[in-house]
């Protein structure tokens, strides 16, 4: 990752290393308020459906690089930041999700992965112009006749807490159920794009997908607080 962000990087390279220190801030804080990151897996599932090119949330230091442009409101980290976009809400800040509405009412190329019932539903607004084309369940134990039972879905879903840190690559069971919303105006193969959520959704394999144009280097993702020093040597 830290190759990736060294190449799309358009200014001085002291000015990443301190946008570094400031997002590895800003990621940590969003973690502790329980936030965390949904898998590669997931977020190709959702990028496949609409061929998005932009992520929108999250931090530099943890946006995933299968897409060509990523950033925050007002906060690029590189490439494109316009076009078919996958916006993960809850990373947002609530500064972040009001511009991200205002964008939104004018524009039919965009999907939102989202809590299904989170408190702030009667301020998503995007609701009422969207149309919610998934539903992911977590899984919940059913004790029936002695014997328990379930569903196994998202079990393996959203990244462990400071995986980024320490190059986790565990996959680990979602808190919430969550949805995905695209505009109403957008076209896409309804039973193509079901499919594909679902597959992701249910995937049986306990470890994030890492394969060797993936992987990032450890120098990047040092745990035990050296993750900036180990940026630092480079």
């Amino acid at each position: 990752m830290w190759n990736h962000l060294r190449v799309m990087w358009q200014g001085q390279p002291l000015d990443l290393l301190r946008r570094i220190h400031e997002e590895v801030h800003l990621q940590n804080t969003l973690e502790v308020s329980g936030y965390r990151s949904p898998t590669w897996r997931i977020l190709r599932a959702l990028q496949s459906i609409i061929k998005a090119k932009v992520l929108i949330g999250e931090s530099t230091v943890t946006a995933a690089p299968i897409f060509e442009g990523a950033g925050r409101p007002s906060k690029p980290y590189w490439g494109p930041q316009q076009g078919r976009r996958v916006i993960l809400w809850e990373s947002l800040s609530l500064e972040g999700q009001k511009e991200c509405l205002i964008e939104l009412q004018n524009d039919a190329e965009w999907m939102i992965w989202c809590k299904a019932k989170p408190k702030d539903k009667a301020t998503q607004t995007f609701r009422e112009y969207g149309k919610c084309i998934f539903e992911g369940k977590r899984a919940k134990l059913k004790q029936d006749n002695n014997n328990q039972e379930g569903s196994s879905g998202g079990r393996h879903v959203t990244r462990a807490r400071s995986w980024w840190e320490r190059g986790d690559v565990d996959a680990c069971a979602v808190q919430t159920n969550m949805q995905c919303w695209v505009s109403q105006d957008m076209i896409f193969d309804d039973e193509q794009a079901e499919t594909h959520l679902r597959e992701a959704w249910e995937h049986e394999s306990s470890k994030h997908e890492m394969d060797a144009t993936t992987r990032p280097r450890t120098a990047l993702l040092e745990g035990n607080g050296s993750w900036l020093a180990g940026v630092l040597r480079q």
